[in-house]
């Protein structure tokens, strides 16, 4: 088993709280093709309740984000923390690496791991998100970077070249939580 469809999972009762793995959840805010890339260490989920529309996530523990910003998108300039809800991440240009696609978008990927204490996280289940459980810690942290490999070169048509290189800051970033400084 690869991942889980979140919503089926819970759905299910095949998915509970503090199991190890990880989430990633892909929100795409609007019709231009930004979107907003968030992936959580699951074990650290301390609880998930159902909210209207969606789940609700309280998390402790350490965060990857990644925004996907098309050629047009007119706040590039804007500082991520300040953006509209839908797409927020709470982190400043200053602390994200930024690969660029040549006249097509570009990738802003944490630098570091966001470490959050007792944050909460809305998912909603719309057709506009993708919310995917990949189980175990190493071998789901290496299952969702092959799943976004894909997602990258298929769904954004994203380059090899630069999809490797957003996949090494992904790399980084789960090296930088497996063995903090």
């Amino acid at each position: 088993m690869a991942y889980l469809e979140l919503f089926s999972a819970l759905r299910s009762g095949s998915l509970e709280s503090q199991q190890p793995g990880h989430l990633l959840v892909i929100s795409n805010a609007g019709p231009g093709g930004y979107a907003v890339f968030s992936i959580t260490s699951f074990d650290h989920v301390r609880e998930i309740f159902p909210e209207e529309g969606g789940v609700g996530l309280h998390a402790d523990g350490y965060k990857i984000y990644m925004i996907h910003e098309p050629v047009s998108y007119p706040k590039k300039y804007e500082e991520p923390y300040l953006r509209a809800d839908e797409e927020q991440i709470p982190l400043r240009l200053s602390e994200l690496a930024i690969v660029e696609v040549d006249k097509q978008c570009r990738f802003l990927i944490s630098a570091h791991p966001f470490f959050s204490s007792g944050s909460l996280d809305r998912i909603r289940e719309r057709a506009a998100t993708v919310a995917l459980y990949f189980p175990e810690k190493v071998k789901g942290f290496n299952q969702l970077l092959d799943f976004l490999r894909k997602e990258l070169h298929t769904t954004y048509n994203v380059p090899s070249r630069a999809v490797e290189q957003i996949i090494r800051l992904l790399e980084s970033n789960f090296q930088e939580i497996q063995s903090p400084a």
